[in-house]
């Protein structure tokens, strides 16, 4: 994957992969949520954490996560894809 990381835009990586053959797709997407549905996911959770009142300890943390998980319909799940 090329994503940036110093060990994959090496000079000696980059030529590597050059001389392979090996085709790469240089403009490789990012987390894009339009790419990524499971990132649809993951937004909707991190921000039920954050909808006032605000979790106070470990316990209600966990218990606004679940309430929000088991709120997330199959017909949400199947518009993601």
């Amino acid at each position: 994957m090329q994503d940036g990381a110093r060990a994959h835009t090496d000079k000696s990586t980059q030529d590597t992969i050059k001389n392979s053959g090996i085709k790469v797709w240089t403009d490789w997407p990012g987390n894009s949520p339009d790419l990524n549905p499971i990132e649809h996911l993951w937004s909707r959770l991190q921000e039920s954490v954050f909808r006032t009142p605000r979790p106070r300890n470990r316990n209600e943390l966990i218990a606004r996560v679940l309430e929000e998980w088991e709120s997330i319909t199959q017909e949400y799940i199947f518009r993601l894809s």
